[in-house]
């Protein structure tokens, strides 16, 4: 009786002995095949979060994508070119927290008997990410303290210096504290103050500029337009034909592709400045740090000429997006004359902020722990002043 095997095409049979013959190629193959089945895997994931081709939003904490911009008007420059709350917003709702003045505050009416505060910043200050009465500065009121709080979101030193002009000798406060946020105050460009032109214009497209980049005026609809492409690149877009510009858009037709791409860019960005661009972006520090320093000894001249102890008390920036550039401890040097006031750094983790990538203020934690820091320091100036 006759074996049967089973049939084999000549085709097969070569295939296997060219398969066993040449290793090397059905190695390449099989990393060919693995790597293909990989990126698509990782494409197919990355548009799952959200990922398009092409369009690459460069700023996290930024401009959402909208089709038609509505202008709020919830905060507005008055005739004295402070950046403040709208008493009359169009919609006619207004915070009850919100003073008649403009902040979110106490009434900023003299209290002689009481151990006052005028407490000059941002949105740290304003109370940002913290719930009602959780803030710092709420915290403080809690404590026995009665703060006039000026905090503002989006506002720079600038502005605080105004409202120490204004406001110290109005309110003669035991102590004038300033919050400076490490993290956008130092080396800020100057904040422009006209009266009656919004120095941010709020919108359901986020906060837009009222300046162009020459400090000149700008409208909503202006800003609108330039903001969005510098917001939202499109890196398909080829206008010159270059090869540079053909091979990105090859490249960005994917999701990870584009990734890739911006990610290229960002690590030049970072390796390559020139020797002029580093000698410029120095010569601009040196000029903002002198502004600095000068803005905020403005503000401590005025504090002292009415009595009122100066204190500067500085905010770490989030910790993941502490740099040399923004570091307390690496930029001392800048507030030499003004004996500045900090918690250790390492006192505020990740866990006491918000996201760096969409907020990064302090959390309720965050603005406890700043509180407590606080407390001691301004009970002793206040024993010093008879309170």
């Amino acid at each position: 009786m006759t074996a049967a095997y089973p049939a084999v095409s000549l085709t097969t049979a070569m295939k296997d002995r060219t398969f066993e013959r040449n290793p090397f190629w059905t190695l390449v193959l099989f990393i060919t095949v693995t790597c293909g089945l990989i990126l698509c895997v990782v494409e197919v994931v990355l548009r799952l979060m959200g990922e398009a081709p092409c369009i690459y939003a460069k700023y996290t904490r930024g401009t959402p994508k909208v089709e038609k911009l509505i202008v709020s008007r919830e905060m507005i420059t008055d005739g004295e070119g402070i950046f403040k709350i709208n008493r009359n917003p169009p919609n006619g709702q207004v915070d009850p927290d919100v003073n008649q003045a403009g902040f979110r505050s106490r009434e900023f009416i003299p209290q002689p008997n009481l151990p006052t505060i005028l407490m000059l910043g941002d949105s740290f200050a304003w109370g940002a990410s913290a719930e009602t009465g959780k803030s710092f500065a709420a915290l403080l009121e809690k404590a026995g303290f009665a703060v006039y709080n000026t905090g503002i979101p989006g506002v720079f030193p600038a502005q605080y210096a105004r409202l120490a002009e204004k406001y110290v000798p109005l309110l003669k406060p035991k102590v004038t504290a300033v919050m400076f946020f490490m993290g956008n105050d130092l080396r800020r460009d100057p904040q422009m103050m006209i009266p009656h032109r919004d120095l941010w214009h709020i919108t359901n497209a986020g906060w837009l500029p009222g300046f162009d980049g020459n400090g000149r005026p700008i409208t909503a609809q202006e800003s609108f337009e330039q903001i969005y492409p510098k917001q939202f690149l499109d890196l398909c877009e080829t206008k010159d034909g270059s090869a540079k510009g053909l091979i990105r858009r090859a490249v960005s037709s994917t999701a990870l592709g584009k990734m890739l791409w911006v990610s290229a860019g960002i690590l030049k960005q970072r390796c390559g400045p020139t020797a002029q661009q580093s000698a410029d972006h120095n010569a601009m520090l040196l000029l903002r740090e002198r502004q600095d320093r000068e803005t905020l000894l403005r503000i401590k001249q005025v504090a002292e000429h009415h009595g009122s102890h100066f204190l500067l008390f500085l905010i770490p920036e989030h910790p993941d997006s502490r740099t040399p550039e923004n570091r307390i401890s690496d930029n001392l040097y800048v507030f030499s004359e003004l004996n500045p006031l900090f918690p250790d750094e390492s006192l505020l983790s990740t866990s006491d902020y918000t996201s760096a990538k969409t907020d990064g203020h302090f959390n309720n934690e965050g603005h406890r722990k700043y509180a407590e820091f606080m407390l001691p320091i301004l009970r002793a100036r206040m024993a010093i002043a008879g309170h």
